[in-house]
């Protein structure tokens, strides 16, 4: 897609010299020369004089800009901090990454039972089968997880302060909770215990890295997101209810 949009400028800026030279030039000199009385010397000389030098120090500034960028950008490399809430990362994977996701069903009339005659529309599918993907990396320890781990008291759902990491192992017994991992929260648990697997202490306010949630699920051109946004003309969002009938 990259090669494609270069093709397109170039062939954009091909046609642009052809019209300048030809036509788009002398329309402009003399509408100068008419409204401004500038003549086509001067403004040759004023361009030369202030705006090539006006854009090379702006190239100048911008290549700097982006030489300094790069080398922050290679010195976080390999570096991981909790800066991605897990309802954010559910919604970029379904959103914004290459990700092949399974899509719901269209909605259907519903022919059985006591909701027979009604439309049956699924929601989640695409969240759903992003949380199993994001399940499956910390299984195996490919990515890092942060959160607020519960305080064992007889107060329900008291949770501490400051954030820490989760134990790889934690996920043996543990998985990220179908519901509240959603959206975002720090007053209810974000994780369940497994069938048949003790119910030790939970953990709220989950948080990940950004760094390893892109190299996991590497981001969509931007062409392809603009067009997936076209296509279903919104954002696909998180529903706490999974399946919905109307």
């Amino acid at each position: 897609m990259r090669a494609l949009a270069w093709a397109l400028v170039i062939v954009l800026a091909a046609v642009l010299h052809w019209a300048f030279d030809h036509f788009l030039w002398d329309w402009f000199s003399q509408s100068l020369e008419a409204k401004w009385h500038i003549k086509e010397a001067q403004l040759i000389a004023s361009v030369s004089s202030y705006v090539i030098p006006i854009l090379i120090v702006i190239f100048c500034l911008a290549a700097i800009y982006w030489l300094l960028h790069q080398d922050i950008s290679a010195r976080k490399t390999g570096q991981t901090q909790p800066d991605m809430r897990i309802s954010d990362a559910l919604d970029y994977i379904v959103n914004d990454s290459r990700e092949n996701l399974k899509q719901p069903p269209k909605p259907y009339v519903e022919e059985f039972g006591p909701a027979k005659g009604r439309l049956v529309t699924h929601f989640g599918i695409e969240h759903e089968d992003a949380r199993t993907k994001v399940s499956g990396k910390l299984n195996s320890g490919e990515l890092s997880v942060w959160g607020r781990r519960q305080i064992s008291c007889h107060i329900a759902n008291q949770f501490e302060l400051s954030l820490r990491p989760i134990p790889a192992d934690y996920w043996d017994s543990y998985q990220l909770d179908p519901l509240s991992c959603l959206h975002h929260t720090e007053q209810q648990p974000q994780t369940v215990n497994l069938p048949g697997k003790p119910d030790i202490l939970h953990w709220t306010g989950l948080m990940l890295s950004k760094q390893q949630v892109g190299q996991l699920w590497p981001r969509q051109s931007y062409w392809r997101r603009l067009f997936k946004r076209i296509k279903r003309k919104t954002i696909i969002k998180a529903r706490p209810d999974l399946y919905k009938s109307t």
